[in-house]
């Protein structure tokens, strides 16, 4: 059996639209890794009725009550592919029951390549016409095609964004017949195994200083890539249960050779998690198990779980090691570096923090291959962010490299090699943030805010998403107190819509944000904001007047 990135017991579960080729895809890329295939509609069919006799004597409401039992027998296997049906992860129940057996790929396919294999197919219940007859006559034939095409369209627009959101891969398969699909599911998938290569540094020289690594297979090294602390007994690895199913063994083996007795701490993703109580948590884990001053925490994971690991790591016993281990673009360019830690309260997001840099910084490429794409999008807002704010080609080499960069092809490393250096530099000029660092917030003050409203009122607002509206608006704000011409504006809107980035916020309340950007941590005052008078110029501004900073809310607002 082939070897997986995502650990050799993980399954392989592929989602998409009725169509998209799950079930030959799936065949093939069994045949190639040498799992066992597993088709959950086939499962459903083994019951001894058809899909369209399910439709028919029971509705969509039975077969979907007969798909739930497939994909509960389905999860429950392990080093398999799965084909789902079109409809399975529509359902959270079932999305979270496959997400815990491995990774989900989506098979991305265009309206117009799913409109020709769909639009004379027989045995498609959601697509069929319950009216016969009407189809015999040539006029009947083409009003059902027409219908049918309509209806493809009309599932495709629900659906394809829920697809996105639960994926932890998405293959465009565009151009490429069943085996190559396959073929492109297992690079991605096998990249650590395959594709180790010798990693990059950049050093953050603060005191005492420590090194970026970026590079493939570097999980796997862990145990060269950062100094042990003398002394240290223990380390506890804090995750999310996800990322830690997908890449913690991986993980583990890079550290067996560090002779340390391990623990692991798991909590549930989102920022509504960043709290004192699950700080409180780790720390009683961790005591739970001896930890003492020379002992160790590594956070894999993204900006939650570095936060909240190294907050703990600056507090626990006054201050033991960290290694942070970004599983996310956003941290492997910002988070993970530079040694800020925080929680958020109900009243602001990051109000709880302490400054505790890391003994090193490990990002390993490979990780990458498991990012969901509406992460990797939120984390391009920080690498554009740095491409106003400092280095503006940093951000043609992005759009210039889109498609290579969405599938997470070789240009991510100089990226990341590229944002990180930015990061650093800044840092070890300003390691407090008490001047100079400030820059880094472009974007952060009303992405903040809009962040935690979002606690507030579940408008499921990501990170990068919010900070990428936060810099529309600040280029506004530019704009609007005479500093720059439209044209940053213009600039913005190119840079960030290229990537898929939101411009713009559903309609807010001037007197709600302003409550929370009153909160923010460079108020002095009053409301202070970084504003740029042209790409590659920042400077942090104060005496804002609030009607500057309510319209350029309003021009930013849906």
């Amino acid at each position: 059996m082939a070897a997986k990135s995502a650990g050799p017991q993980a399954n392989i579960v592929l989602i998409g639209f009725m169509g998209c080729g799950k079930t030959e895809v799936g065949r093939r890329l069994a045949a190639r890794t040498g799992r066992n295939f597993v088709d959950t509609d086939a499962l459903i069919e083994d019951e001894g009725l058809s899909m369209a006799d399910i439709f028919a004597a029971e509705g969509e409401s039975g077969f979907r009550r007969r798909e739930r039992k497939a994909v509960e027998r389905a999860a429950r296997s392990r080093s398999c592919i799965i084909a789902t049906g079109g409809g399975a992860v529509l359902d959270p129940g079932n999305a979270r029951a496959l997400k815990k057996t491995g990774v989900l790929v989506y098979l991305d396919v265009g309206f117009e390549d799913l409109a020709q294999r769909l639009i004379d197919a027989g045995g498609r219940p959601m697509l069929d016409s319950p009216d016969k007859g009407a189809t015999e006559s040539d006029d009947g034939r083409r009003a059902e095609r027409a219908r049918r095409l309509r209806r493809i369209r009309t599932l495709l627009n629900e659906r394809s964004p829920v697809y996105e959101s639960v994926a932890d891969v998405v293959i465009p398969t565009e151009g490429l017949d069943g085996e190559g699909v396959a073929r492109e599911i297992a690079r991605r998938l096998d990249v650590a195994r395959k594709q180790s290569s010798r990693p990059k540094y950049v050093e953050v020289e603060v005191e005492p200083a420590y090194r970026v690594s970026v590079g493939r297979g570097i999980l796997r090294q862990a145990s060269v890539s950062f100094q042990v602390p003398e002394g240290a007994e223990r380390l506890c690895v804090v995750s999310h249960p996800r990322v830690n199913r997908l890449w913690g063994s991986t993980l583990g083996e890079g550290l067996r050779a560090t002779g340390l007795e391990t623990a692991t701490f798991t909590f549930p993703e989102g920022e509504e998690k960043k709290t004192l109580d699950t700080a409180a948590r780790l720390y009683r884990r961790i005591a739970s198990k001896g930890f003492h001053r020379t002992d160790l925490l590594l956070a894999l994971g993204g900006g939650v779980v570095g936060d909240v690991t190294g907050f703990v790591a600056s507090t626990y016993a006054r201050g033991i090691p960290l290694v942070q281990v970004p599983t996310t673009l956003l941290a492997m360019v910002d988070a993970a570096i530079g040694g800020k830690t925080a929680v958020n309260l109900p009243e602001g997001k990051n109000l709880v923090g302490t400054f505790h840099q890391p003994l090193a910084v490990l990002c390993d490429m490979d990780v990458l291959t498991t990012l969901p794409q509406r992460e990797l999008r939120g984390g391009l807002a920080e690498v554009m962010k740095y491409a106003l704010i400092d280095e503006p080609d940093l951000g043609e080499l992005v759009l210039t490299n889109r498609t290579e960069v969405f599938a997470r092809d070789s240009v991510l490393e100089p990226v990341v090699l590229r944002s990180a250096a930015i990061k650093a530099r800044v840092v070890a000029a300003d390691e407090r943030e008490s001047g100079p660092r400030e820059v880094l917030n472009y974007g952060h003050t009303l992405g903040h805010a809009l962040e935690s409203l979002q606690l507030s009122r579940s408008h499921a607002w990501h990170h990068g998403e919010a900070i990428s509206v936060g810099m529309h608006f600040a280029a506004w704000v530019s704009v609007l107190s005479g500093l720059a011409d439209k044209e940053l504006v213009d600039e913005h809107v190119r840079l960030l819509s290229g990537v898929g980035l939101p411009t713009t916020a559903p309609r807010l309340s001037w007197d709600d944000v302003k409550r929370y950007m009153r909160m923010d941590k460079k108020y002095r005052s009053g409301i202070r904001l970084v504003l740029l008078s042209e790409p590659g110029r920042p400077s942090v501004q104060d005496g804002l007047p609030d009607d500057v900073l309510e319209e350029a809310l309003r021009r930013v607002s849906a």
